[in-house]
């Protein structure tokens, strides 16, 4: 099972599940992605980013473990 993510320069992801089952994994995964990216790097490094669910809602760091499921 895993997680798709599209970033903001729409590239497409698929993180396995037990891989960004966690808020702390998730922002690895999310950092590593940015991280050659001139612009953005920088400030994805930084925390200055939203995430985005499939209905347009932005999840919070803070409630990642609790809403996000395979």
């Amino acid at each position: 099972e895993a997680i798709k993510f599209r970033d903001a320069v729409q590239r497409k992801f698929s993180f396995p599940w037990e891989l960004c089952a966690k808020w702390e994994q998730m922002e690895t995964l999310i950092k590593q992605a940015f991280r050659h990216v001139e612009i953005l790097g920088p400030h994805v490094e930084a925390g200055h980013y939203d995430l985005i669910g499939p209905n347009g809602d932005i999840i919070l760091p803070a409630i990642w473990d609790s809403v996000i499921e395979p």
